[in-house]
Protein backbone atom coordinates (compact mmCIF):
# COMPACT_ATOMS: atom_id res chain seq x y z
CA UNK A 1 0.00 0.00 0.00
CA UNK A 2 1.27 3.52 -1.06
CA UNK A 3 1.02 6.67 1.29
CA UNK A 4 2.31 10.05 1.12
CA UNK A 5 2.46 12.91 3.55
CA UNK A 6 -0.73 15.03 3.74
CA UNK A 7 0.19 17.34 5.94
CA UNK A 8 1.25 17.73 10.03
CA UNK A 9 0.39 20.23 12.92
CA UNK A 10 1.85 20.75 16.44
CA UNK A 11 -1.10 20.04 18.85
CA UNK A 12 1.05 20.91 21.91
CA UNK A 13 4.06 22.13 22.78
CA UNK A 14 5.96 23.47 26.06
CA UNK A 15 8.98 24.84 26.43
CA UNK A 16 10.40 26.24 29.76
CA UNK A 17 14.44 26.61 29.40
CA UNK A 18 16.94 25.49 32.25
CA UNK A 19 20.29 24.30 32.14
CA UNK A 20 19.75 20.45 31.29
CA UNK A 21 17.58 20.94 28.32
CA UNK A 22 19.77 23.60 26.79
CA UNK A 23 22.65 21.38 27.32
CA UNK A 24 20.88 18.39 26.14
CA UNK A 25 19.83 20.06 22.36
CA UNK A 26 22.22 21.87 22.23
CA UNK A 27 25.49 20.39 22.78
CA UNK A 28 24.31 16.67 22.52
CA UNK A 29 26.89 13.63 23.60
CA UNK A 30 26.89 10.88 21.24
CA UNK A 31 25.38 8.80 23.89
CA UNK A 32 22.19 11.08 24.19
CA UNK A 33 19.11 9.15 22.92
CA UNK A 34 16.03 11.17 22.25
CA UNK A 35 13.10 8.82 23.18
CA UNK A 36 10.15 9.02 21.44
CA UNK A 37 6.45 7.71 21.38
CA UNK A 38 4.87 7.35 18.75
CA UNK A 39 1.11 5.78 18.08
CA UNK A 40 -0.98 5.27 14.74
CA UNK A 41 -4.35 6.37 14.77
CA UNK A 42 -6.93 5.76 12.27
CA UNK A 43 -9.67 8.62 12.70
CA UNK A 44 -13.27 7.02 11.91
CA UNK A 45 -14.95 6.62 8.68
CA UNK A 46 -17.07 9.87 9.56
CA UNK A 47 -14.53 11.96 10.32
CA UNK A 48 -12.49 10.87 7.09
CA UNK A 49 -12.43 8.81 4.06
CA UNK A 50 -11.03 5.98 5.66
CA UNK A 51 -8.16 6.73 3.09
CA UNK A 52 -6.45 8.86 6.07
CA UNK A 53 -4.35 8.24 9.21
CA UNK A 54 -2.10 10.08 11.55
CA UNK A 55 1.00 9.13 12.85
CA UNK A 56 1.50 10.79 16.52
CA UNK A 57 4.69 11.44 18.17
CA UNK A 58 5.52 12.55 21.16
CA UNK A 59 8.71 14.21 22.80
CA UNK A 60 8.55 14.72 26.74
CA UNK A 61 11.69 15.89 28.69
CA UNK A 62 10.61 13.66 31.76
CA UNK A 63 11.26 10.43 29.55
CA UNK A 64 15.14 11.44 28.95
CA UNK A 65 16.16 13.94 31.58
CA UNK A 66 13.56 12.95 35.04
CA UNK A 67 12.50 15.29 36.96
CA UNK A 68 13.16 18.76 36.35
CA UNK A 69 13.75 21.50 38.97
CA UNK A 70 12.50 24.43 36.68
CA UNK A 71 12.74 23.41 32.98
CA UNK A 72 10.23 21.78 30.87
CA UNK A 73 9.90 20.36 27.54
CA UNK A 74 7.13 18.50 25.38
CA UNK A 75 6.25 17.90 22.36
CA UNK A 76 2.74 16.36 20.76
CA UNK A 77 3.61 16.25 17.11
CA UNK A 78 1.33 14.79 14.61
CA UNK A 79 1.17 13.55 10.84
CA UNK A 80 -1.53 13.03 8.77
CA UNK A 81 -0.90 10.50 5.79
CA UNK A 82 -2.82 9.74 3.02
CA UNK A 83 -3.02 6.29 1.38
CA UNK A 84 -4.69 4.89 -1.91
CA UNK A 85 -6.62 2.47 -0.74
CA UNK A 86 -9.16 2.36 2.31
CA UNK A 87 -7.28 1.30 5.31
CA UNK A 88 -8.08 -2.59 5.96
CA UNK A 89 -8.68 -3.43 10.09
CA UNK A 90 -5.63 -3.73 12.12
CA UNK A 91 -3.58 -1.67 9.64
CA UNK A 92 -2.26 0.23 13.01
CA UNK A 93 -0.96 -3.21 14.44
CA UNK A 94 1.78 -4.07 11.66
CA UNK A 95 5.49 -3.33 12.79
CA UNK A 96 7.05 -2.93 9.59
CA UNK A 97 4.18 -0.42 9.29
CA UNK A 98 5.31 1.93 12.36
CA UNK A 99 8.47 1.95 11.01
CA UNK A 100 8.33 3.16 7.68
CA UNK A 101 5.90 5.64 8.80
CA UNK A 102 8.11 6.74 11.67
CA UNK A 103 10.92 7.14 8.85
CA UNK A 104 8.68 9.37 6.87
CA UNK A 105 7.12 11.28 9.52
CA UNK A 106 9.93 11.79 12.50
CA UNK A 107 12.44 14.12 9.64
CA UNK A 108 8.94 16.72 9.90
CA UNK A 109 9.27 16.65 13.90
CA UNK A 110 13.23 17.30 14.32
CA UNK A 111 12.86 19.74 11.17
CA UNK A 112 10.57 21.81 13.41
CA UNK A 113 12.33 21.38 16.47
CA UNK A 114 15.64 22.27 14.91
CA UNK A 115 13.76 25.54 13.36
CA UNK A 116 11.99 26.40 17.28
CA UNK A 117 15.59 26.41 18.58
CA UNK A 118 17.11 28.73 15.41
CA UNK A 119 14.64 30.79 15.39
CA UNK A 120 14.48 31.37 19.62
CA UNK A 121 18.37 32.11 19.19
CA UNK A 122 19.52 28.80 20.62
CA UNK A 123 22.10 26.34 18.06
CA UNK A 124 20.90 24.72 15.89
CA UNK A 125 19.77 20.67 16.87
CA UNK A 126 19.54 17.43 14.80
CA UNK A 127 19.70 13.89 16.09
CA UNK A 128 21.01 10.75 14.83
CA UNK A 129 20.34 9.09 18.46
CA UNK A 130 16.35 8.38 18.93
CA UNK A 131 14.56 5.69 19.63
CA UNK A 132 10.60 5.21 19.61
CA UNK A 133 8.40 3.73 22.02
CA UNK A 134 4.90 2.49 21.57
CA UNK A 135 2.44 5.06 22.97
Amino acid sequence: MKFSILDYKVLQFVFRADDQIIRFFNKPKKSDILPVKVKIVIPNEEEASGKEFLLIFRIDAKDFLGELEDGFFQLHFVVRFGAEEIIPENFDKTDWLESSLTEKGFPLVVSWLNNFFVNSGYNTYFTNNYHFEEM
